[in-house]
């Protein structure tokens, strides 16, 4: 009896702090291709095909599927024309997913599926495409032909070269304006596509090949398609996992959810993460994230490096703009494209037990740029604030300003701002820590906006003597100058209670950011 009982106590220590996941039909597509055997739509919206004539079929994930590798004898794109009046531009929102397999030897990059067309820059375009990259993952990239955006995975996490079948795909949501990416039925990451216009220029619709292509035979894409579904939403977490699980029989690993409390990082990481190396760099970054046990971090300069920082902690990734991102072990539910892409954004986090929370990166302007002028002999606290609102002050009203409609006091959910303010706080610069601030006493507009909005600055709740806990998170690498804290964890809501705090600043190898990272964990009540 002693091993059932030990399997039934594992089963239950599993299933504890972990979320269960919901399957939902996502009801009839546009465009359903099953490949089995033939080319027909089995989908909703009349369209036609050029290229099924002549198709090379094999076996498939379901049935059998479209062949475009070394076997097959017909190797060729197929190419989906949906004519002008059906162009996916006018729906409220899009969604493709298909499954595949490459040939885990080949080393090119391919276009797996895409719709573009040419813009007058020869190295642009206006629309979208999902491909192959040269190490065996995949990426994808979109374009308004002036602005773009791409999420590109880390292949160790997300391999399409390790000779499985692997489900793919994206969403966009036209309202919310947000791109969702997917991966064998599980949400990866959603990006915020407010910078970008229309990506569906009315062109056909292409799979196999850029759309591009000069040389279509030879730039194919070398493997196996199957199940490939267009709808005219975005499909919701529940019906991408619901079409996953329909065409591969498997369940999906439960989300996981807090227990007693949750921990929070901010961190400007400096330039993407790099001024140690490109990739060593963001290894580092990585190795202090992991050491910290950090569940949702919060970061600044984030670059490319969201990217490589989730995936090797296997976490969520929300991507407000080149500059800011959430990094987070709970599910995002949707995100909120509030003030500037560059200063702010907001994503809803599911963190189970009926909890929501509600976390939003910040980064200030940079300008004024002010501590040459701190430590002037004629430096005036009256100047010093009036500086400070012409840019940082008024960021932060217009931000809580669009924020309100989420953090009223009858709002469910907890709400953290947590960033890099590049601006002091009126809880340092006071009057009895003023020797160490070239006896200035500064009331800084960013951080009393704060206060008044009813956020609480975490760090200085835990350690009120400003005296004897300075908490500088600037800098560990520019020691000579004024040492200051500008970077924080602001919280409202009655759910969260900060219990522990520490400011993270060294690393045995060399610290890898200008900015130290904050950490927070906060009890959940």
């Amino acid at each position: 009896m002693k091993p059932v009982y030990f399997v039934l106590a594992l089963v239950l220590f599993i299933q504890t702090g972990c979320q269960k996941r919901t399957y939902q039909d996502p009801g009839p597509s546009l465009i359903y291709l099953n490949f089995n055997n033939k080319i027909t739509n089995a989908g909703i919206l009349p369209v036609q095909f050029q290229g099924d004539q002549y198709v090379s079929y094999t076996k498939g994930i379901a049935d059998t599927c479209l062949n475009l590798t070394k076997t097959a004898f017909y190797r060729k794109p197929l190419i989906i024309d949906k004519g002008f009046n059906n162009s996916f531009r006018e729906y409220e929102g899009f969604t493709i997913l298909l499954w595949l397999k490459t040939d885990a030897c080949d080393p090119y990059e391919y276009v797996i599926a895409g719709q573009k067309i040419p813009t007058n820059d020869f190295n642009n375009f206006i629309g979208w495409q999902i491909s192959k990259t040269v190490t065996g993952g995949w990426y994808w990239q979109a374009s308004d032909g002036l602005n773009h955006i791409h999420y590109r995975p880390l292949v160790s996490q997300q391999p399409l070269n390790d000779g499985q079948w692997h489900q793919l795909g994206f969403s966009v949501n036209k309202k919310l304006r947000e791109a969702r990416f997917y991966f064998d039925g599980n949400l990866k990451a959603i990006f915020s596509t407010e910078q970008l216009d229309n990506i569906f220029p009315g062109a056909s619709l292409y799979i196999g090949v850029d759309p591009l292509a000069r040389y279509i035979r030879q730039e194919t894409f070398n493997g196996l398609i199957d199940e490939l579904g267009v709808w005219s939403k975005a499909l919701s977490d529940a019906q991408v996992a619901y079409y996953y699980q329909q065409i591969c029989g498997k369940k999906l690993k439960p989300f996981p959810e807090y227990k007693d409390s949750v921990t929070v990082m901010t961190w400007n990481i400096w330039n993407g993460g790099t001024n140690r190396g490109k990739f060593t760099g963001i290894q580092q970054i990585t190795d202090i994230i992991k050491e910290s046990k950090a569940d949702i971090i919060s970061l600044q300069e984030t670059m490319d490096a969201g990217e490589i920082i989730a995936g090797q902690l296997d976490f969520f990734l929300y991507k407000r703009s080149e500059n800011l991102s959430i990094i987070s072990r709970y599910p995002p539910t949707r995100s909120f494209n509030i003030f500037q892409p560059q200063h702010f954004g907001a994503v809803m986090l599911n963190i189970g037990q009926n909890r929501k929370l509600l976390m939003s990166p910040l980064w200030l302007s940079l300008q004024p740029n002010l501590p040459a002028y701190f430590i002037k002999e004629n430096a005036r606290s009256d100047t010093i604030e009036v500086r400070e609102m012409e840019t940082r002050g008024k960021e932060i009203r217009f931000i809580l300003s669009e924020l309100t409609p989420l953090i009223q006091e009858d709002t469910p959910h907890a709400t953290i701002i947590a960033g890099d303010f590049n601006s002091g706080s009126h809880l340092d610069w006071t009057t009895r820590n003023k020797k160490r601030h070239n006896n200035l006493v500064v009331n800084f507009p960013a951080s009393r906006f704060m206060y008044e909005a009813g956020f609480f600055d975490a760090y200085r709740t835990l350690y009120p003597d400003e005296t004897t806990f300075p908490g500088y998170t600037w800098s560990p690498v520019y020691k000579e100058g004024l040492q200051t804290r500008m970077d924080f964890i602001y919280y409202k809501g009655n759910t969260l209670k900060p219990s522990s705090a520490k400011v993270i600043d060294t690393w045995p190898y060399g610290f890898p950011s200008d900015h130290a990272a904050v950490l927070v964990s906060f009890i959940i009540e």
